[in-house]
């Protein structure tokens, strides 16, 4: 099963909305006066091994246009393999030009099982989600399994999380992806995480965790049940590990006590000077 990622346009007069109107079981009834539903009724033409169903990333009302929205779609195909997206867009575009149906396929491509065409990003409830993971808490959750390293004290004391929003996008363009030009409306969050020591993976989960929450795919109750039940058991599956390199070491710090003993010397050649 490989999901894709549609770019569309249509002429919303002919259409009740974008979303289906029509309810039903297995298999779902065709739906020819919904965008989603004509959408639906066109994918069946690849002959996918699972029913098409559609996930629009904006429902708009009876008679609203559109000139580039987008949808997401699981097909499995029956030899197993990819579609090529190329064939999607022209086979689509075939079905609804000869039907007279006013929708085009702009794009398709292939996208991870995860992905959604509709994502919201909360930042305050991710905020939220920070608060209740700072102070005293047994990690054991958070910590990811690794041969030979085996931390006996799982818990761990993180003093502060802070969520700031890059307003200045103060990035180098080499590290932006490609489709990420410098006016596009992305958004930009740097997260600081302030502790004493951290488990095995523990910073990369405790940031994947935050963005799962600001994207709705787990709850804060979800949270508190990671932290109240630890054990590797209770890691909620939605959840994916983030990778290592967007993970940065900012800055040790020392008590100020410790910092009164530090000594430093001039170079010897400006004492002999």
């Amino acid at each position: 099963m490989n999901r894709y990622l549609l770019n569309i346009a249509y002429i919303g007069k002919p259409f009740m909305g974008a979303q289906r109107q029509i309810k039903g079981g297995s298999p779902r009834p065709p739906d020819p006066f919904t965008v989603q539903g004509r959408l639906e009724m066109a994918l069946k033409l690849l002959n996918p091994c699972n029913e098409p169903i559609v996930t629009m990333a904006s429902r708009t009302d009876a008679g609203v246009h559109a000139i580039n929205s987008t949808c997401h779609v699981d097909l499995l195909r029956p030899n197993g393999t990819v579609y090529n997206t190329c064939s999607i867009t022209a086979c689509l575009n075939k079905y609804f030009n000869k039907a007279n149906v006013p929708i085009r396929v702009l794009r398709a491509c292939i996208v991870p099982q995860e992905f959604h065409c509709g994502d919201t990003f909360d930042v305050e409830i991710m905020k939220e989600a920070a608060s209740l993971l700072e102070g005293w808490h047994d990690f054991r959750t958070f910590m990811g399994t690794s041969r030979g390293r085996l931390d006996k004290v799982t818990r761990k004391y993180i003093e502060q999380i802070n969520i700031i929003q890059n307003t200045d996008r103060g990035y180098s363009p080499f590290s932006w992806p490609q489709f990420i030009q410098p006016k596009s409306n992305y958004l930009f969050l740097d997260i600081y995480v302030k502790g004493k020591g951290f488990l095995y993976k523990q910073v990369r989960r405790t940031v994947a965790t935050l963005v799962a929450v600001a994207q709705g795919k787990v709850s804060l109750r979800d949270i508190k049940f990671m932290l109240e039940v630890p054990s590797r058991h209770s890691w909620c599956p939605q959840i994916k590990t983030v990778p290592a390199h967007g993970l940065y070491l900012c800055q040790v710090e020392y008590s100020q006590e410790d910092q009164q003993t530090f000594r430093t010397q001039q170079p010897e050649d400006a004492i002999e000077r």
